[in-house]
């Protein structure tokens, strides 16, 4: 359990050092590149693939869109986020970094034991 800890505290202190070389947060990091990557996405769904509650996800996107990174978009009754121009410039810099980190983490475990993995923490996640 203590090796699992330390490795788990590892990890998070590699991704708070890429996280502030842009002054985000590691929220924020996650927000910018799930927006990034999904062209459209609705608040909604945003919410559930980060695991935030609807008022955590409306804060986020607030100080986000305040400094120039998002932009929102309301349709009917969905609100849509989307990357400004300045958003997109700082995840087409970041991603890169982002991916490498998250690369170099699972190169050791295989398809199998990588969805096993996903599988764990969202279950961690639910308690």
């Amino acid at each position: 359990m203590v090796s699992a800890v330390s490795c788990l505290s590892c990890s998070i202190k590699k991704l708070q050092s890429i996280s502030k070389k842009w002054n985000f947060t590691i929220s924020q990091l996650e927000l910018l590149v799930k927006v990034g990557g999904n062209e459209h996405v609705s608040q909604k769904q945003l919410a559930e693939m980060m695991f935030f509650t609807k008022g955590n996800i409306t804060q986020l996107i607030i100080k986000m869109e305040k400094e120039g990174y998002l932009n929102r978009e309301q349709n009917w009754k969905t609100k849509y986020i989307l990357l400004t121009q300045k958003g997109r410039a700082v995840y087409e810099q970041m991603i890169p970094e982002q991916r490498q980190f998250f690369l170099k983490r699972f190169k050791g475990l295989s398809i199998k034991e990588q969805k096993q993995f996903l599988q764990l923490l969202k279950k961690l996640d639910n308690q």
